[in-house]
Formats: structure tokens, sequence, C-alpha cells
């Protein structure tokens, strides 16, 4: 009985890993928008997007300020 739970457990965890792997590629807000110099800005303000973010958020679109802003408001990030 113990290993088909731990069995159980395993497909779980990798399930949740695959799930998160996907999430963190994927861009739901569409392609980052650059500057004229190629750099990503927001997609909202137009402010260039600071390098740790980009590093922290891969695919990210939006700056901090705006994607705080957007979550007081119910918008996505």
């Amino acid at each position: 009985m113990s290993d088909s739970i731990d069995s159980a457990q395993e497909r779980a965890e990798d399930f949740l890993k695959w799930s998160l792997a996907r999430a963190q590629n994927a861009e739901p807000d569409g392609p980052q928008e650059r500057d004229a110099q190629g750099r990503v800005i927001c997609a909202e303000c137009g402010e260039l997007m600071p390098a740790a973010r980009l590093a922290a958020v891969p695919g990210v679109t939006l700056c901090v300020r705006c994607a705080e802003e957007a979550e007081d408001h119910g918008g996505m990030t």
C-alpha cells in the first residue's frame, strides 16, 4: 500500500514541477515590448524594465509599479 501512495505522491510532485515550469515560460500578456534599441520596456508605462525584474520573472511585460497597480485594480500582471 505504501508503494502506491509513494508512487502517487511522486506523480503529483512531477506534475506540479511541470506545471510551474510551463507557467514560468508562458507569455500570458503577449510578447514583451521593446524600445528602438531592443531593450525591454513596460507595456503599460513604457519605462525601461530593470534587469533584475527580467531575470526574476522571465517573459514579464509590466514593471513592478504597474504590476502592483494592475493587481490592486483586479487586472493581470
